[in-house]
């Protein structure tokens, strides 16, 4: 059987096993051209092993390798990067494959704003790991932020709703109720038990108590649409009466259902947390592996 090909493969350079692992799957199971690692300078001293692997795989399989060397510390810049190399289709080609296993929801919102104006073919991919650590993932949740050009229409007078698709990281989902402070707050429960979701959701529940009004809805980032039918008609449900605000803290696909609600909504406003410190044993392994067309 023929493998797919794509001229791009893009992904965030890693330290966890299900990098090295999902990239490795990636090469293996699709043919392309070339690969695209965005490099976190304050990452690196985490990722030199898995550089060294990574050299080596590309080398043997011909496949060119380019860095694109980011910071957190400043967005603008950031985003510049990105608008320099990823509104040229001469860069990417004409079919591109998203792995976002390791990428942060800012930085796949900001690739599909760049590459979605381009006329080519977009596919994604998510590996799971096989555990996370369950003492913590990431410390010191920064200011939340709403991403360029995806800060919506704030009407006057028109009291704010957040919609949270809830993680593990229950710091962060705090942060976003106190920092913006709705009048209302949807939190997006993963449906089933899979990694302690049961713990995890009533931390999250506990963490805003007394702080805004919530709701809880179901959503299953690992169906067909990610989630994205569960989202739209939270979206459906609160734009006409409030300015909403969304934010993806659960599972990485739905990022994806999240970007794609955004452009059915351009009046809603994209919010991430950045963390100022990750755990180098943030996870373990390599699980199942999630494929979706975004166009």
């Amino acid at each position: 059987m023929d493998k797919k090909e794509y001229n791009t493969l893009i992904a965030v350079l890693g330290w966890e096993d299900r990098f090295y692992e999902g990239i490795k799957s990636d090469l293996e199971n699709y043919s392309f051209q070339r690969l695209i690692l965005l490099r976190y300078q304050e990452c690196d001293d985490f990722t030199v092993k898995s550089r060294e692997l990574i050299e080596k795989i590309c080398a043997k399989n011909k496949i060119d390798l380019k860095y694109l060397e980011v910071s957190d510390l400043d967005t603008v810049e950031k985003w510049k990067v990105f608008d320099d190399y990823f509104s040229k289709e001469d860069n990417v080609g004409k079919n591109v494959l998203l792995d976002i296993s390791t990428m942060p929801r800012d930085t796949i919102w900001s690739l599909l704003y760049f590459l979605n104006s381009l006329n080519i073919s977009i596919d994604y991919i998510y590996h799971t790991p096989k555990s996370y650590n369950s003492d913590w993932l990431s410390k010191e949740p920064g200011k939340p932020r709403l991403l360029f050009k995806h800060s919506g229409i704030s009407r006057l007078g028109v009291q704010t709703a957040l919609i949270i698709l809830t993680g593990f990281e229950t710091e962060r989902t705090k942060q976003l109720v106190h920092f913006f402070e709705p009048k209302l707050t949807y939190l997006g429960v993963q449906k089933g038990s899979q990694f302690n979701n049961e713990i995890r959701n009533a931390e999250n529940h506990e963490s805003i108590k007394g702080y805004t009004e919530t709701k809880e809805f179901e959503l299953d980032a690992y169906a067909d649409d990610n989630g994205y039918s569960s989202i739209k008609d939270q979206i459906d449900e609160l734009k006409d009466s409030y300015n909403v605000i969304v934010a993806s803290l659960g599972p990485k696909p739905t990022s994806i259902a999240m970007y794609k609600a955004f452009l059915d909504n351009p009046e809603i406003a994209l919010a991430y947390v950045p963390a100022k410190e990750f755990n180098k044993e943030y996870s373990k392994g390599i699980g199942e592996k999630i494929f979706g067309v975004f166009k």
